[in-house]
């Protein structure tokens, strides 16, 4: 029976993600149907994939959730999808828990039956350069509006000098010639565009001033992004090995640093009254809340406590805390934030001065007649590139000091919270969740199915291990109770010879 059990959640697992019975993944068949892998979501599998790789390939629910920081719901649906792909084996102990063995190259495995997933690669680097496009395009508009702008006023102050000078020969010039004939070809502003913007970008994350001006521009005007981008991912990583670590029972105060603290929050902390920070944990982890004997209240994560490793999980050092990082106004240099500035005014002075300029009888009909006639339709947006180019940081300045401030406040409390765990009056509490900590190591001997053996083999030994093992349970207890009967003999004995 216990072997049936172990069977039908093995299947019930990948039925839960291939759709029917027909698509769980036997060893012993080719790889066929359905890809699974495509439907989780990228991000998520990619953890889950690397942190798989990191443990080994043999693996629980678990042990992945933990190292990946990721749900136990997300964990265990991701984690069928890989088994069910790359053909892995699914083991069932006695006790219900269901480890994963992945083989040593699943990625390269599932890559190989879906084109979609051999493109991921080449797919991303895409995305990179179409995000340094964009980057560079910012501060290719700043050089070419000074660039036009310039080049306008210059061919109207042109014009309107030689009409003082001979009206004739003004009105046979007719502009017909382009005054960009005399100036650089626009194209050459366009040398600096880098195919490997990727390496390049994991150079400048390490070291801003390798950033170029045209990004400089675009980093002046709209920043740099979220700095906190993979705060999230880090510190739900820390948490689930801290829990791990202690045996899948903790304190609120133990995880408080890794939180979303509130001063409301830390205030009551030492008054155990306000522990609703901790929900977000339970829920991610699946864990309860659970008073120990001496009325302290712990949180106690079972899922946690089961493992197929039997090297322990080492946890966040003590003097850890997930401290989020302030947003900067921007990473480029002085000297480059000081030349966007500059061509940012001159830009703006020559917008303006162009439109005092068409604002004059005749001079729009002029341009209109020569090869410069398509800055009539171009100039409100040259007005408003040059107002944005200032009203976006300043906008943006005003946000970021509001984010900071918010930040701060939740590094402060997370800090404080990390003070409070050498307060003496703790040392109870954590001492009380240590007692209640377990670590289960799943082991071959404790395994009764296992997906790349026949069932009804595994059924025949399963039950003649579970008849020995009943055999063995009776020796023993008949051996107990004859010596509990010996000892109670010679007791009486003793007695009655000293009496």
């Amino acid at each position: 029976m216990a072997a049936y059990s172990g069977s039908l959640l093995v299947s019930t697992c990948l039925r839960g993600t291939a759709g029917s019975e027909d698509d769980v993944a036997v060893p012993s068949a080719p790889l066929r149907g359905k890809l699974e892998s495509v439907s989780i979501p990228q991000a998520l599998r990619k953890r889950v994939e690397d942190a798989v790789e990191s443990l080994g390939g043999r693996v629980t629910v678990g042990d992945v959730a933990a190292r990946a920081g990721v749900s136990l719901e997300d964990t265990e649906r991701t984690l069928n999808a890989l088994a069910a792909d790359s053909q892995g084996v699914l083991q069932v102990s006695e006790a219900g828990d269901v480890l994963y063995v992945l083989p040593q190259n699943f990625k390269s495995i599932i890559q190989g039956r879906s084109v979609l997933l051999k493109l991921e690669p080449a797919l991303a680097r895409a995305k990179s350069a179409a995000g340094y496009a964009v980057r560079v395009s910012f501060g290719t508009a700043l050089v070419a509006s000074i660039v036009l702008v310039s080049l306008t006023v210059i061919a109207i102050l042109t014009a309107a000098s030689s009409s003082d000078r001979d009206d004739r020969r003004s009105s046979s010039y007719g502009y017909g010639r382009s005054p960009f004939s005399t100036f650089i070809n626009v194209s050459d502003l366009f040398f600096y565009w880098d195919p490997y913007y990727s390496r390049r970008r994991a150079v400048y994350r390490q070291n801003p001033g390798e950033m170029n001006f045209f990004e400089s521009v675009f980093s002046f005007v709209f920043g740099d992004g979220d700095p906190n981008l993979v705060h999230d991912e880090q510190r739900w990583k820390m948490v689930g090995q801290l829990i791990q670590s202690k045996g899948g029972v903790v304190t609120a105060e133990q995880l408080a640093p890794f939180m979303d603290l509130s001063p409301d929050d830390l205030e009551k902390i030492d008054g155990y009254t306000n522990e609703s920070y901790m929900v977000p944990a339970l829920v991610r982890f699946n864990g309860h809340p659970e008073v120990s004997q001496s009325g302290e209240l712990l949180y106690v994560f079972p899922s946690l406590q089961r493992t197929a490793r039997t090297q322990r999980t080492v946890g966040p050092p003590a003097k850890d805390a997930a401290l989020e990082r302030r947003w900067n106004f921007t990473n480029a240099s002085e000297g480059q934030r000081l030349g966007a500035i500059a061509l940012g005014v001159a830009n703006c002075v020559g917008v303006l001065y162009l439109g005092s300029l068409l604002a004059q009888p005749g001079v729009s009909q002029m341009l209109a007649q020569s090869s410069l006639g398509f800055m009539n339709n171009l100039f409100p947006f040259l007005q408003a590139y040059a107002a944005s180019f200032f009203a976006i940081p300043a906008v943006r300045w005003f946000f970021n000091r509001r984010r900071n401030n918010a930040i701060e406040a939740r590094n402060q409390a997370r800090l404080d919270a990390l003070g409070k765990l050498s307060s003496p009056s703790l040392r109870a509490k954590i001492a009380a969740a240590g007692k209640l900590a377990e670590r289960v190591v799943i082991q071959d001997r404790d395994l009764i199915y296992s997906s790349d053996r026949d069932l009804a083999a595994q059924q025949t030994d399963t039950e003649g291990r579970y008849f020995d093992e009943r055999l063995r349970e009776r020796e023993s207890a008949r051996k107990v109770a004859a010596e509990r009967s010996s000892m109670e003999f010679e007791r009486t004995r003793q007695y009655e010879t000293d009496y």
